[in-house]
């Protein structure tokens, strides 16, 4: 039994439109027309028409008027699928239209009006942006709490917290390559077209090693895109990066595109979309337990063994780096407590890491005897805000308690191989060592080494 439908690979170029719309005609004459564009791939069904259709692709964009679409359907043209920048048209049943570009140098002007002018401008669009999200996450911040033990970027803290942006972060190199490779055939082939308007000719179409390589290209590019698309779920589920609220916004927008839209291209993608954010959401819901039974680069807390309490505030995994915050605090007595407040980065590779650590902050003074250890304390007044209200974290709790006995606070800046921690100390008993606060934390980061 033959089958009815089958999907075809169909990915072109906006410039190669021309041999987009000969592929299509072709699967005409061998009895298949075009039902939808998903992806890189086309679905086709066999034709049940009597006669064999004939396809044409125009430039559109969101200001065509309405009424040249219906000066199209007038004409016999009937509108079937959009890709790109291009509207796909099949000639309605027993009708035989006439094409409705007919000259090169109008359709030269009309591309470059509907498409080039467009693609140009969200391009460089991006390209700001881009520069601007560079100049911003690049840029070094203080690490939050009263000691202000390290210089940050929060780029890093990205990479180290998200699939998603660390396959962004790798990919993107090769997206640029691709882009520039892109910009450089286009206007080669706008030069050719040119070229062929001077002379009179019709615009040459372009040869299939072109078509299959560029095919090849964008099949890549959109292969990485699926795969970021795929990483949200292993992200919803390891780490911490994304919550429900990521989920409600998703189904937000689809019901939104469904339901407000006439374009059936946003209400298709709208329907995807409310068919993954569900999935999504169940896997940020099972985040607690995956999280638990997985183990990465930095070893399980807590540091000290005799902790009373752990509050472990979040925990991420990437294939670049890892990062733990999380609070301990030891019952010395039912009226002491000794409380410490840790924050973890683990990196895949030295150069990674170096990056992402900076230079040690201005203050800090290395521990005698101690490679590695740098350290800030007691204290002093000026270098503790007041969080009065503040009560969402733990340590602002004790703030007041800290300028009461600023003796009794300290902070620590270990680095060990790829690895880096920062530690505040609340309430060390007068007289004890740095050695002897230290000790439990240098055996807790032997089990990385």
């Amino acid at each position: 039994m033959m089958r009815d439908t089958r999907w075809r690979y169909f990915s072109y170029l906006n410039v190669d439109y021309k041999a987009a719309q000969d592929t299509l005609n072709t699967w005409a004459r061998e009895g298949w027309e075009l039902v939808e564009i998903m992806g890189p791939f086309a679905k086709l069904r066999r034709i049940e028409r009597p006669d064999t259709p004939t396809y044409f692709l125009d430039w559109s964009n969101a200001k065509d008027p309405k009424d040249y679409a219906q000066l199209l359907s007038d004409a016999g043209w009937e509108w079937v699928e959009r890709a790109s920048y291009l509207n796909i048209y099949v000639s309605k049943p027993d009708a035989h239209p006439l094409p409705i570009q007919t000259d090169p140098e109008l359709e030269y002007q009309r591309f470059r009006k509907k498409a080039l002018r467009s693609m140009l401008l969200t391009t460089l669009a991006m390209a700001v942006l881009l520069a601007f999200c560079w100049f911003i996450l690049s840029g070094f911040y203080s690490s939050p709490g009263a000691f202000q033990l390290a210089q940050e970027r929060l780029l890093p803290s990205l990479l180290s917290s998200s699939l998603v942006f660390s396959a962004i972060f790798l990919f993107f190199p090769l997206w640029c390559l691709g882009g520039a490779a892109y910009f450089l055939y286009l206007f080669w082939r706008l030069r050719q077209w040119r070229e062929a308007i001077r002379m009179g000719l019709e615009p040459p179409t372009a040869g299939s090693k072109a078509i299959r390589g560029w095919g090849l290209v964008r099949a890549l590019g959109l292969l990485s895109e699926a795969a970021i698309a795929l990483l949200l779920f292993p992200d919803a589920l390891l780490n911490h990066f994304l919550n429900l609220g990521w989920a409600v916004g998703i189904m937000i927008g689809a019901f939104i595109c469904i339901y407000t839209y006439d374009d059936p291209i946003r209400q298709r993608r709208g329907k995807r979309a409310l068919f993954i954010a569900p999935l999504a959401a169940a896997c940020i819901l099972l985040n607690g337990p995956v999280r638990e039974s997985f183990s990465g680069r930095i070893p399980a807390v807590p540091v000290h063994s005799d902790a009373h309490r752990v509050n472990e505030g979040r925990r991420s995994d990437t294939p670049l780096g890892s990062q733990a915050h999380w609070s301990e605090d030891i019952k010395l007595s039912d009226s002491e407590r000794l409380y410490f407040y840790f924050s973890a980065q683990a990196w895949a590779s030295p150069s990674l890491a170096d990056w992402a650590f900076g230079p040690v902050p201005e203050g800090l003074e290395p521990v005698p005897g101690l490679e590695g250890i740098w350290r800030r304390g007691p204290a002093a007044e000026e270098d503790i805000p007041d969080y009065a209200g503040a009560s969402h974290l733990d340590i602002y709790e004790y703030a007041m308690e800290v300028r009461k006995a600023q003796e009794t606070t300290r902070g620590f800046l270990l680095r060990r191989g790829t690895t880096q921690v920062t530690v505040e100390c609340y309430r060390v008993i007068p007289g004890t060592t740095d050695e002897e606060v230290l000790a439990p934390i240098l055996d807790w980061l032997a089990q990385i080494e």
